[in-house]
């Protein structure tokens, strides 16, 4: 029970008695003559000795509240912070939600316009393949914007045997990037190995994605085979595209990757779940195409 709810029990016990005695006593002086002023002595100590008692309860219970308020006004400014978050919250969901249906929405026309195509329409899957790239990568950044709450670049990164390639930057971070993407001095083609993402994923690890929202910390245990990376990115996200062919082993046929990077981090299970998603779309699309090619 707290302190004001014992204060305000007593304070109603203390006036109940005082009253009661009160009473008791001016009754008293009636049936019971004792010489004239005591009764009313008696009645006026009551009454001190009541509304003393009541001071002191009140005077307490004024300090309980003092010493309690500034509690009270932090757990009200706690709880005003966690709806305002949880708020923040359903708003980004909401937001992330709709991208990826509309991004699906997309998605089931070109799978739909590839699957129907026959030799004779005279297709390109390669302008096909980019477009579908383009408008994804778009999207997952918009999607990841949102839900880390920084800016944030992505890229699809294509396996070919054991090396990497970039094969396609969204469009605001290729224009800073596209150099090193295209100079063979630097990563233009590279041993997967020499990427701590890549390696990690490839070797079978389980769950097979790699995330960190502090490369610097584990800068020591952390390669790139672009040594200028720490300028770019701090945290980053890789999902692989991929197909498992034994849920057992884990036995997989790995395309690519989609990356997500930016310099705040963010990156949780959640986030693994919805880049997952994409890299699924991507694969399908890919081996469509490569049906659609080799018919």
């Amino acid at each position: 029970m707290s302190g004001k709810k014992i204060n305000d029990s007593f304070a109603g016990w203390i006036a109940f008695v005082g009253g009661l005695l009160t009473i008791t006593s001016s009754i008293a002086a009636f049936f019971y003559p004792t010489p004239w002023p005591w009764p009313f002595i008696t009645v006026a100590v009551l009454q001190l000795i009541v509304l003393g008692a009541m001071v002191w309860v009140m005077v307490t219970a004024m300090r309980h509240n003092y010493r309690a308020k500034p509690k009270y006004d932090k757990a009200l400014a706690e709880v005003s912070q966690l709806k305002d978050k949880m708020k923040d919250e359903l708003a980004i969901k909401e937001d992330v939600a709709k991208i990826l249906h509309n991004y699906c929405h997309g998605f089931r026309k070109i799978a739909t316009d590839i699957f129907n195509a026959e030799q004779s329409d005279g297709v390109d899957y390669d302008r096909e393949l980019k477009e579908f790239f383009m408008k994804m990568l778009s999207n997952i950044k918009e999607a990841f914007d949102v839900y880390t709450g920084h800016s944030c670049a992505t890229c699809v990164k294509l396996l070919n045997g054991d090396n990497v390639t970039t094969y396609l930057r969204d469009e605001i971070s290729g224009r800073e990037r596209s150099r090193v993407d295209h100079s063979p001095s630097l990563i233009q083609n590279f041993h997967y190995s020499l990427n701590t993402a890549f390696k990690t994923i490839l070797s079978g690890s389980n769950p097979a994605v790699y995330y960190c929202n502090d490369l610097l910390k584990e800068k020591d245990h952390y390669e790139n085979a672009n040594p200028e990376w720490p300028k770019h990115y701090t945290a980053t996200l890789v999902a692989p595209i991929r197909y498992v062919r034994n849920e057992n082993t884990g036995e997989s046929a790995v395309l690519g990757f989609i990356c997500v990077d930016n310099k705040g981090g963010g990156f949780n299970d959640t986030a693994v779940n919805i880049l997952g998603s994409f890299a699924d779309l991507s694969f399908f699309l890919m081996n469509l195409i490569s049906a659609k090619r080799n018919r």
